[in-house]
């Protein structure tokens, strides 16, 4: 995305002044409590009947985390009712595989990286691979990117405003100073998508690895058991 990436343009000062700030953090701790309580029903109601495949939920979850923090919806269209709880969609299935894909290519090694003239033969099969991912991102992201600039646009042109409701709103309805839109829709597309693909990995890698952990070392895992029962208590499942 050229500069209009985070960490390369002033981007980087809406991102920390106002996307990572504790009043949007504080605001938005009733998403991130919700979306745990339901983690949790997930895993309790599969452990019942299947074998849970941790890597696969702890994604998921990351994945439905952050598109609610986001775009104020964990899920790309209306599920019908009850569908939510057999675990994500196609749509939703397809976002966190993009998104993972992209990271695994943004940090690999590329012979043009080292000789900059291969640029555009793409040799080693990377430069379409990452067309594949945006496409896929862009499919999802730009039809909800769009319609927030168009409410954003109406609010403006009445004089009106509402309340940051998620990441996305704080994008869109950022001013400069002489009141009109700091960012354009290429640069909101971007931040969104770079937003998304910095968050989604570390957190799920965290969990599978701490469980990985608790179950090759029998005693922290009766450790974390019992502080689980003590402190959150067996009642509150």
């Amino acid at each position: 995305h050229d500069t209009r990436q985070r960490g390369l343009s002033p981007l980087r000062r809406v991102l920390a002044s106002e996307v990572l700030s504790p009043a949007l953090e504080h605001r938005l701790q009733g998403r991130r409590t919700k979306e745990a309580d339901h983690i949790v029903r997930f895993v309790y109601n599969q452990c019942s009947t299947t074998t849970v495949d941790v890597r696969h939920v702890a994604q998921h979850f990351v994945g439905n985390l952050i598109r609610s923090l986001m775009f104020s919806k964990r899920n790309f269209f209306e599920l019908s009712p009850g569908s939510a709880a057999a675990g994500p969609g196609p749509d939703e299935v397809e976002h966190v595989s993009a998104l993972f894909t992209l990271v695994n290519y943004v940090f690999s090694f590329r012979m043009s990286d080292y000789f900059p003239r291969l640029i555009g033969l793409d040799l080693d099969g990377h430069e379409k691979v990452v067309r594949d991912v945006l496409s896929t991102l862009n499919r999802l992201h730009d039809p909800i990117i769009e319609e927030r600039i168009h409410e954003w646009s109406a609010l403006r042109r009445h004089g009106k405003k509402r309340e940051v409701r998620d990441f996305l709103d704080v994008l869109v309805s950022i001013e400069d100073s002489e009141g009109r839109p700091l960012l354009s829709l290429e640069e909101i597309k971007a931040q969104t998508a770079e937003i998304m693909f910095a968050i989604v990995d570390n957190p799920s890698n965290a969990d599978e690895w701490a469980l990985a952990e608790m179950m090759t070392k029998p005693e922290v895992m009766k450790k974390a058991i019992n502080e689980l029962d003590t402190i959150v208590g067996k009642e509150r499942l």
